[in-house]
């Protein structure tokens, strides 16, 4: 376990390494490389990230498959319904957007036709999703940030600018809005996030 510890720590802080880089790092034999490297290769925990052009995987540098894993963030910015997609060290790799500008005002009455703000969010949610469904991530958090108080289970949100005075359970408007949230929603290792952007 702490040899496997060495190694893996190895990959967090670096990223991925061959075996050769991982035994000169750790300190640790070559046979004992080899044999960690297998076992966490059979166990799911590494992947190789490329072969050599003979084809030897032993010579290809291996990753965690952890780092295959995505961010979804969700938002109302200042001018758009935001949502990107950023890898576990928080590099992102993809952002949607869509303006706020032509948002409809529900409480006069008159251009009902246009989108909600939470119907802007969860296009934007809809599309990082498909993204990462596209480019086979697995999303591994999916967090919505809001401008009001967040309150109760389920997490409602309340007094946002955008949203309006009363009461809203955002994660269930995007749920009814955004089918793919369902299915990814079942395989998050945590419920999805409501947190206040300023304490985000």
């Amino acid at each position: 376990r702490e040899q496997s510890a060495r190694l893996l720590e190895h990959l967090v802080a670096h990223g991925p390494a061959t075996r050769s880089e991982l035994a000169t790092a750790t300190g640790l034999g070559r046979g004992a490389i080899a044999g960690l490297t297998a076992r966490l290769l059979d166990a799911g925990v590494l992947r190789a990230t490329t072969a050599d052009a003979t084809g030897d995987h032993r010579t290809a540098p291996l990753a965690l498959v952890a780092a295959d894993h995505v961010l979804v963030t969700a938002m109302l910015g200042t001018d758009d319904a935001i949502a990107t997609i950023a890898t576990l060290a928080g590099e992102e790799l993809a952002r949607f957007t869509a303006p706020l500008s032509a948002v409809a005002d529900h409480s006069e009455g008159d251009d009902a036709h246009l989108p909600t703000p939470i119907e802007l969010l969860a296009v934007v949610l809809g599309r990082a999703l498909a993204r990462a469904d596209r480019s086979e991530h697995p999303i591994a958090d999916v967090t919505v940030l809001v401008d009001g108080a967040v309150a109760g289970r389920p997490a409602v949100v309340i007094a946002d600018g955008r949203l309006g005075m009363e009461p809203v359970d955002v994660v269930g408007e995007l749920r009814a809005r955004t089918p793919a949230l369902v299915e990814v929603e079942a395989a998050l290792p945590l419920p999805i996030a409501v947190i206040p952007a300023a304490v985000a």
